[in-house]
Formats: C-alpha cells, structure tokens, sequence
C-alpha cells in the first residue's frame, strides 16, 4: 500500500536524498612550514630589550578622538574661514560672528540643517527656489510665478532669513520686490540692513544709496548698524570722499559707530596711505570717547610715525600700555626704527627690554635697526 501512494500522480515524487561526501582531510606539506602571526615577540629569538611581560607605555600626550560627525573638525574649519575673512580689515568688521558651540551642540546644528528644522523645511524649500535664479537672463525671472507657492505661508520672520541666506544681490533684489507685496511685510530697518550688507559686498554702491534713501523716504529711521553698514561699503570700494560726507551727516543726527567700523574706516585708508585723514578720523573718535582696542592703536601708531609725528606716536603709545593693551611687534619695530634714526638709543633699548618682557619675538628689520644702533654706538 505504501508503494501505491507514493507513486501516485496526485503526489509530487520524494525527496531524493543523496548523502554529502565527507570533505577529505588537506594534505600536509612537510617541506612548508606553516607560519602563525603573533602580537608577542618570539621568546627564542635574540632579545631587542624589551621585557615581553611588561605592557606598552602609555604615550605622554594622547590624542583626543574627535566627537561625532568629525564636529571639532569642521568648527576649526569654519575658524579658519572666518580668520581669513578678517584679514587687514579689523577684528570683527562685517563678518558673520561664529557661534562658540559643544561639539554635540554643533552635531545637532548639522542635523537640524539636514532636516530642514533649522528654519522649517517650507523656508529651506523657499531660499533654494530663489537661489535657482542664479545665472538665469531677466527675461527669465519672474519671482511672482517662481514664489507663488509660497505666498502667505512665510512671516515677515521667515521672509528676512530667506534674504539674508540669498548669496547674489540680483536673487535678494528680486526677492525684495516680492517681499514688499505681501501682506505679513511691514518695513523695519533689519530688512534693509540686509539688503544694503549685500549690496555693498559685491560693490554696489549705488543701490545700496537708493536702499538706504529709500528707507528714509517709507519712515525708518537708520540706527548705528544700516550706517556702519554703508560706512564699510563706501570704505571697501575706495569712496573715502563719499564715506565722510556720509559720516559727517550721521555725527550730525547723534549716531555713534562701533569701533568695528571705524577700525574698517581707518584700515581702508591706511591702504591709500592717507595718514593724515587717519588721524583726523582718529581724533574724531576720541572726541566721542570709543574704546580703541588693539588694532585700532596698530593702525594709528602707524600712521603717526609715518607722518613724523613722533611724539604722538610716543604719546599714544603709552596710553596703550595705560589701559592695559599689549602692542604687536610692528608697533614696536617702527618705535625703536625711529628711535634709532633720531640717535635714542636709551628709548630704543628700553623698547627692546620690553618688547622681550613680553615674550615678543623681533623681527629681521628690528634686528638689524638694534645692530645698526649698536655699532653706531661703538
């Protein structure tokens, strides 16, 4: 019966099974012998020194391991970035201020940016829409029908973040002319300050001039940042007869600049080597009693030394030293040149021993001003 079953056409036919044959055992090469790695040292062969039962010292200066998303990484970077931006134009002048973060609050600024929770993905969704206008002809940007999508969904928040992020001044030009059509706008002077930062970072000095004219007219009253804004572009680009028209007319209305700004005013004109605009600038700073800082005494002491302003420079230099600031070795470097030139050599020493009680490493020209001075007097 068993057999009749199994053969039956309604029944699929059994499983054959086949047993699996037995692997055969490797063969063992005499003539090869097999090697086998090992972490400790060969105990037969000759000794290096070292004592095998003793584990590794510790190094003296371990490396820390970076944080997750290499987050230290990319802070130094972006340090790095900004330091470059600084670069002769003053601490701080018209660049963004990096936030000090954790390293685990720096992962998360990452991930919020990934995520769109950051500004809100409708914001993300709206700044990369207008940024696609990049490169594009005139006759091919429509910002009503590019941003259509999007009207009555951003606050007047949310419109300033859009603008801020635009990186071409055609795109954030464009997008104002949207912005002021909705009916969440209301005119304030952030918005402007925005658009005139733009304008004058790309050299657009006219804008920024029908801008800021243009703020005036709807009822906003500029405050010390819209104008330090517009001083740093009229001072970037070169327009120093424009720049102090426009700062004698703000000093007139009470505004009173950061010492930001005025280290951008006076660097700029240290660069066309107008020495003495840069000490009447200085002197109008004093007058309204802003806090130099180290740069600003940099620039100044400069300045005096090349107009030939020696006691002055003296003068100012020791005001430095007063409140408490350390001078840069070009500082000293010009002192003790015209110290020597005038044959001082007890100033010139007595800069040179505090140059040294500072740590200040001299450079080549200072050397040789102190060789010169040296055997002069020998």
């Amino acid at each position: 019966m068993k057999i009749i079953i199994l053969e039956s056409p309604f029944l699929p036919p059994p499983p054959n099974f086949k047993p699996k044959p037995k692997p055969k055992p490797k063969s063992i090469n005499p003539d090869k012998i097999p090697i086998k790695s090992s972490i400790h040292p060969d105990p037969w062969s000759l000794s290096d020194g070292n004592n095998i039962s003793k584990p590794k010292p510790k190094s003296r200066n371990p490396k820390n391991p970076l944080s997750d998303d290499n987050a230290r990484r990319i802070i130094i970077a972006k340090a790095r970035y900004l330091s470059l931006l600084r670069k002769h134009q003053g601490p701080q002048a018209q660049t963004p201020k990096w936030i000090k973060r954790t390293p685990e609050q720096m992962v998360q600024y990452l991930e919020d940016d990934r995520n769109g929770h950051l500004y809100g993905k409708h914001v993300g969704a709206a700044i990369k829409r207008v940024r696609g206008l990049a490169g594009k002809k005139n006759e091919e940007r429509d910002m009503r029908l590019l941003m259509s999508g999007f009207v009555g969904k951003l606050s007047f928040r949310e419109m300033c973040v859009v603008l801020k992020e635009q990186k071409g001044w055609r795109e954030a030009r464009d997008f104002f002319s949207w912005m002021k059509l909705q009916l969440s706008y209301h005119p304030s002077v952030i918005v402007y300050t925005i658009l005139l930062r733009l304008y004058g970072q790309v050299g657009k000095i006219k804008l920024a001039e029908q801008t800021f004219l243009e703020m005036l007219e709807v009822g906003c009253e500029p405050d010390e940042v819209a104008c330090g804004t517009m001083l740093c572009s009229y001072a970037r680009w070169g327009h120093h007869r424009a720049m102090f028209s426009f700062f004698s007319a703000i000093r007139e209305r009470g505004i009173v600049v950061s010492i930001a700004v005025y280290n951008f005013m006076l660097s700029s004109l240290q660069k066309k080597s107008l020495h003495g605009k840069v000490i009447v600038l200085w002197m109008q700073m004093v007058e309204k009693r802003v806090a130099p800082n180290n740069f600003t005494y940099t620039v100044v002491i400069s300045s005096l030394v090349k107009e030939g302003l020696r006691e002055e420079a003296f003068k100012t230099f020791n005001e430095m030293r007063t409140i408490g600031l350390v001078p840069e070795e070009v500082i000293y470097s010009l002192l003790i040149t015209t110290s020597t030139k005038n044959s001082n050599w007890h100033e010139a020493t007595r800069l040179y021993e505090d140059m040294r009680s500072h740590r200040i490493v001299p450079s080549k020209f200072t050397c040789a001003s102190l060789l010169t001075m040296y055997y002069k007097t020998k």
